[in-house]
């Protein structure tokens, strides 16, 4: 299949599957996440990697948001694959509501050009969601000063298989990547019933263009603009991104849509 071809699959994909409200945590630092961003990034370096991310959305509030990711993955040069671990766990407001997700991932490459690379990654996933319905207040008890009138769920946990897919293609002054989330769709409701968990699409793209060269006629520095846009359902979100790179010293802003 030409490289064309794949693009042109890659653009139906995308505009075939329906956009929803941001289901996952988000981290700022996109690039410092690969494995969070995209499966297909699993052993992409020749060396093994770890990942740890830290956020804390709103601290000054009771209950903020807090989410904690590690990754790790390593590259197999003669099987042309790489293969990760990525453990998340996130814990939003007061109310107990706690998130953990496992994912084993793998990725294999081809070598479609003289410093071009194609590679196609796959992660699967055990995922747990949990609640504490003891620890929430609802609308009538703020109104009447009673017990709410709404029945607590006796389904506190749920746990089910999550499945994702991605591509990535890079050259050293470029790259493309697109991943697909929540394939399977897992049933993310604690009272029984069928909700969902829709298709996100992750397409995020960067380009890299070299200011100066050293004496060596290698480049000493260089600049980075990235965008990365995605979409559930209804919601979607774009985000634009600037980096300067000095050997090995790198800084960037992000604005987030």
């Amino acid at each position: 299949m030409s490289i064309k071809n794949i693009f042109i699959y890659l653009f139906i994909l995308i505009v075939s599957v329906s956009k929803t409200r941001a289901q996952d945590p988000q981290f700022s630092q996109y690039y410092a996440n690969p494995l969070y961003l995209n499966p297909a990034f699993a052993g992409n370096v020749y060396l093994g990697r770890i990942s740890l991310n830290y956020r804390k959305q709103w601290p000054s509030i009771p209950g903020a948001f807090t989410s904690y990711n590690f990754g790790i993955d390593h590259h197999f040069r003669n099987a042309k694959s790489g293969v990760g671990l990525l453990v998340l766990s996130d814990k939003a407001g007061s109310g107990g509501l706690s998130y953990t997700k496992v994912s084993g991932l793998y990725s294999y490459y081809l070598n479609v050009g003289r410093k071009k690379v194609l590679r196609f990654g796959l992660s699967a996933a055990l995922a747990q969601r949990a609640i504490d319905f003891s620890k929430l207040t609802f609308g009538d008890q703020i109104i009447t000063g009673n017990s709410t009138s709404i029945s607590a769920s006796n389904i506190q946990s749920l746990t089910y298989i999550d499945f994702n897919t991605g591509v990535l293609y890079y050259t050293p002054m470029f790259w493309f990547g697109a991943s697909f989330n929540h394939l399977n769709k897992p049933n993310d409701s604690f009272y029984g019933r069928l909700i969902q968990i829709p298709i996100k699409v992750d397409i995020h793209t960067g380009l890299k263009i070299p200011l100066n060269k050293n004496i060596k006629g290698k480049y000493n520095t260089s600049m980075f603009v990235t965008t990365r846009y995605r979409f559930q359902q209804e919601w979607d979100q774009l985000d634009l991104g600037f980096y300067l790179q000095y050997k090995t010293i790198l800084a960037g802003i992000w604005y987030r849509g």
